[in-house]
This record gives C-alpha cells, sequence and structure tokens, in this order.
C-alpha cells in the first residue's frame, strides 16, 4: 500500500495554495496605487492651482483605472481566467479605498508636518481667483472662504478622500467590471 504525504516526486514539501481573493486583489493594488497616488499628490501641490493641476488630476484618474484593470487581470490569472462582475466591482471599490485612505492620510501628513502653511497658500489662491473673476463681492467670498476652512481640517479632508474615493472607485469599477469580467461557466 501507497504512503501519501505532503511532499512531491521530489522531496519538497507542497501545500495547497491558497485561493487569490477579491481582498488579496484589492489590497495589494490599492497600496500599489496608494504609493503612486502619493507622487501625483507631491506634484500637484507644486503645482497648486496651476494648469497643471488639470493634466494631474487627468492623470489620476487614468492611472485609477489601470491599476483596476491590472488588479482585474491578476484575480482572472490567479482564478484560472474567471472573474465576477461582483468580484470585480469588489475588487475596484476596495483598491480605490485603499488608495484613498493611503493618499489623504499623506494629505494630512503634507498639510500639517511638510508644509503647515500650505491651507493658507490654498485660501490666498482661492480669494484672488474669486477676486479676480470679479462676480463676488467681499461678503460672499468671506463666507466661500470660511466654508473652504471648515473643510480642510484633518478629519473633514480625510473623511472627504475616503468617501470620494469611495464613490469614484465604485462609477469607474460598474464600467471596468463590465468590460473584463469572465463568469466562469455554470456547467463547467
Amino acid at each position: 500500500m501507497e504512503e501519501y504525504s505532503d511532499r512531491d516526486q521530489y522531496g519538497d514539501n507542497y501545500e495547497e495554495m491558497e485561493p487569490y481573493t477579491v481582498k488579496s486583489a484589492g489590497l495589494k493594488y490599492g497600496l500599489y496605487l496608494g504609493v503612486v497616488s502619493i507622487v501625483l499628490s507631491v506634484l500637484q501641490f507644486m503645482a497648486m492651482g496651476g494648469s497643471g493641476s488639470y493634466i494631474l488630476m487627468g492623470a489620476s484618474v487614468l492611472i485609477a483605472v489601470i491599476a483596476i484593470v491590472f488588479a482585474h487581470n491578476e484575480f482572472k490569472r490567479n482564478n484560472e481566467g474567471f472573474m465576477s462582475y461582483g468580484e470585480g466591482l469588489g475588487i475596484g471599490v476596495l483598491v480605490s479605498i485603499i488608495s484613498g485612505t493611503i493618499s489623504g492620510a499623506f494629505g494630512i501628513l503634507y498639510r500639517t508636518v511638510i508644509d503647515p502653511n500650505f491651507n493658507q497658500k490654498v485660501l490666498e489662491s482661492t480669494r484672488r481667483t474669486l477676486e479676480d473673476a470679479g462676480t463676488y463681492n467681499e461678503a460672499q467670498i468671506e463666507q466661500v472662504l470660511e466654508m473652504s476652512q471648515k473643510f480642510s481640517t484633518p478629519g473633514v479632508s480625510l473623511l472627504i478622500a475616503l468617501l470620494s474615493s469611495a464613490i469614484v472607485g465604485l462609477l469607474m469599477s460598474l464600467i471596468i467590471s463590465a468590460i473584463t469580467k469572465n463568469t466562469r461557466p455554470m456547467f463547467d
């Protein structure tokens, strides 16, 4: 009678591989996207409202789409080529929330430690923009600046980063998952 063990014919140990999960793909690519988002945030802070900031925002969206597509492809590669629409949606939202958390935390670090005057610079830039537009009176400008200041506290900034990344991630994932899904046949 043959004895079974956890060693292959060459004497190497083997264990059954853990399945590659939605969480695995989401965390991995969320971390990658978070690091890239930090680099883009630094560039954004340096451009601070210049015309380059729109280019950087567009680049951020494009890079997020690419990260979600890569996460979907890796998930499928590790799951016999299959990924349901729901799995794709979950991966995309998780990628977005993880990267949003990382970039939101970096934003707080940047504004409180690296450049504590950043919020003041933004308010001054906003004031100049509103004054140059000529459509706001002084009271309206003060009201806008006061509201902006309320939304620039660390807690509110992080909450906004999380919510916006989750919503944008969901919207992107709804579309991307519809394109990248490959549902396992019911009768295999």
